[in-house]
Formats: C-alpha cells, structure tokens, sequence
C-alpha cells in the first residue's frame, strides 16, 4: 500500500524509541483484529519506505546475484535474504509472538 492510497500514516515516526524497540506502536492493530476477529484493508497503516515491496526485490535480487558470485561457498537464499533484512524482522518476531498469545 502506497501513501497515496493509504488512509492511515504509520505512526513510526511519531513514536518514541521505547515504543519503536518494542513495537508497541502495533499493539493497537493487534487488539483492533482481535476484537473484529479480521483486519481490514483500511485498519493497517502506510508501509515504512523501507519495507516496500520495490525496494526490497531489487535489494535482494543484488543479495543473491552476489550470494552466485562467491565461489568459495554454496549460495544460500537464507543468507541472500538477511544481507536484505537484517535479523530485525526475526527479533521483532520473538518479542510480538508472545505478547499477542496474551491479548
């Protein structure tokens, strides 16, 4: 969703760090799908320039296309992907899983 169509800008820019750290900036889209048991194309916010879809394909065809290059290890498309990501969508993963089991 681009910020053209997107009805809600991301607060992620608005937030403190601590908020940012922990992600609690998300825990009102949590409960929001809680309650209605869905979430709506119109509850979720603006993609953070970062995460979009363009962006990252282009950054991880490069990724991999060097991952092809090293000739003293096999390719890995795990490895293509974190040089993409970073460990930060895995880490948010460990913390957001078990908050949401307590909603």
């Amino acid at each position: 969703m681009t910020s053209n169509s997107s009805r809600k800008p991301n607060p992620y820019y608005q937030i403190n760090l601590w908020s940012r750290f922990f992600h609690g900036w998300i825990s009102p889209l949590i409960q929001k799908s809680h309650k209605q048991d869905a979430i709506h194309l119109k509850d979720l916010y603006d993609l953070l320039p970062q995460y979009e879809s363009k962006e990252l394909c282009e950054r991880l065809e490069s990724n991999w296309l060097n991952e092809l290059k090293q000739t003293n290890r096999q390719p890995s498309l795990v490895r293509a992907t974190l040089k993409t990501m970073g460990w930060r969508p895995f880490l948010v993963g460990l913390i957001i899983i078990p908050t949401v089991n307590k909603i």
